[in-house]
């Protein structure tokens, strides 16, 4: 089978520390306006560490390819650049831990540790962004479909994972006798805005997010008609990607204040996806495309960091 352009970029050992010093220069410039720029950045490194690892691990494409973390580490960058706060690239690092743990559990109902790892480390993210609390039901349905490793016993680790980080806040509230901040936090996950009230005040995240869309729409495609190709266990755990994909992309229509924090957790999935249609595609179509997405990557960092110089 011929190899084009993105299949030489996307099987090649350097297209990672490639991708990583592109980044890191992107960064470089932002820090000049950006006083975050660097906590933004470790979290990006750590989430990138992970996503690695995920990658490695779970043998998401089944040719050699780094593409799952490149992938990942352009588009955080072209949506993190200026418009993601440190907030949400921590929900996001937290998220990719809970995937870590939880794809290790597949068919194992005595893996009690990992989902409780898992959990904990949404725990941690809710501390941040209390609605991700609202992930866990599709979280335990898709442990027991995809994964299959819900147990009883697994599923009452998963909830004190989650807990956990509440258990430790509530005995310093108690050991500092103010437990009304931790009141306050919980009390938020009530709040709701109305659905579908979508005022832009920033052109970037209607931009970014149509972009990532498309993307994520290609990647499912394109996985849906090759699926036969891939094994069983990594069927399952695209299916667990796609949908979690779909019920984000809905959180976001239904309550779009969440945009930013939604954005990092919808990046996850999507570079995943996309990275799978451009290792395992070969037609001189999708050659032409990986480069027009390059330059339509390039066109986006740009707009958003432009933009942020104007209103900044």
């Amino acid at each position: 089978m011929r190899k084009r352009i993105q299949n030489t970029i996307a099987e090649s050992r350097m297209t990672l520390p490639v991708t990583i010093l592109i980044v890191a220069i992107i960064w470089a410039f932002n820090g000049v306006v950006d006083n975050n720029v660097y906590y933004k950045l470790a979290f990006l490194s750590v989430s990138t560490y992970l996503m690695v690892e995920l990658n490695n691990r779970n043998a998401l494409i089944r040719v050699y390819s780094r593409m799952v973390s490149c992938s990942f580490a352009i588009l955080t960058t072209a949506i993190a650049v200026t418009l993601i706060d440190v907030s949400a690239l921590c929900v996001q690092t937290c998220m990719l831990g809970t995937y870590s743990m939880l794809f290790r559990c597949y068919q194992d109902k005595r893996s009690q540790g990992y989902v409780y790892f898992a959990f904990l480390f949404l725990g941690i993210a809710s501390l941040s962004f209390i609605q991700i609390l609202f992930f866990i039901p599709f979280l335990w349905l898709l442990t027991a479909t995809n994964l299959m490793a819900l147990s009883w016993k697994s599923w009452g680790a998963s909830l004190i994972g989650v807990l956990t980080p509440y258990w430790i806040w509530m005995g310093y509230g108690l050991f500092s006798g103010d437990l009304n901040p931790l009141i306050q936090h919980l009390q938020t996950i009530t709040v709701f805005q109305q659905p579908f009230l979508y005022e832009i005040t920033d052109t970037r995240i209607p931009v970014t997010f149509v972009f990532v869309i498309v993307l994520s729409i290609i990647g499912v495609v394109h996985f849906l008609r090759n699926s036969y190709k891939d094994k069983i266990r990594i069927r399952m755990i695209y299916e667990f990607i796609i949908t979690m994909n779909i019920v984000i992309l809905a959180f976001v229509v239904l309550q779009p204040q969440h945009a930013i924090h939604l954005l990092c957790l919808f990046v996850i999935h999507t570079a995943i996806l996309i990275a799978h249609f451009i290792t395992l595609t070969h037609t001189w179509q999708t050659n032409i495309f990986f480069v027009l997405l390059l330059i339509l990557t390039t066109a986006l960092i740009n707009y958003n960091i432009w933009i942020f110089s104007l209103i900044s």
